[in-house]
């Protein structure tokens, strides 16, 4: 994944609208527009997953994507320290300071106690026929704005 403002590549930026636009963005470029989320390098698909079958359709469950801003807000709102928690779940306080920024993905067996200590969602269902961003148009260059564009009205509409 590129920078879409200074063309950087990147493993993981922030999706951030300017003027009306939205663009990826490395950490350095987003300030010049609004922070709306992280994002990364790796599709929706590549991220840790699961699958659940039901009787109308297979859906996929993946780790969230604000999951750090979850497990801070859990942890304050059930008054636990990082020290306190991290003794709780045994584990070491600055591994879960770092799944806390998000510098660093919880491992599914992590994120289950996590949510049962903190009593919080890090996994959403995903069905398969949600839309994929594709990775490439038919001559082989790339998403451009206006198929961003596209896609977002498709989405809206």
């Amino acid at each position: 994944m590129h920078c879409e403002i200074c063309g950087r590549e990147i493993s993981w930026g922030y999706l951030i609208e300017i003027e009306g636009a939205r663009l990826v963005a490395c950490a350095d470029c987003a300030e010049r527009g609004v922070i709306i989320r992280k994002v990364w390098d790796r599709p929706l698909a590549d991220r840790k997953k699961k699958t659940v079958s039901t009787d109308e359709e297979k859906k996929e469950v993946v780790l969230v994507e604000d999951y750090g801003q979850r497990i801070r807000e859990g942890r304050e709102r059930v008054g636990m320290t990082l020290e306190e928690l991290a003794k709780r779940l045994h584990v070491r306080e600055g591994y879960l300071h770092k799944v806390e920024e998000e510098e660093l993905v919880p491992t599914d067996d992590l994120a289950k106690k996590l949510e049962k200590a903190l009593h919080i969602k890090l996994f959403e269902e995903i069905s398969e026929d949600e839309v994929q961003l594709p990775v490439a148009d038919e001559e082989g260059t790339g998403l451009t704005l206006g198929d961003v564009v596209k896609l977002s009205w498709r989405r809206e509409g």
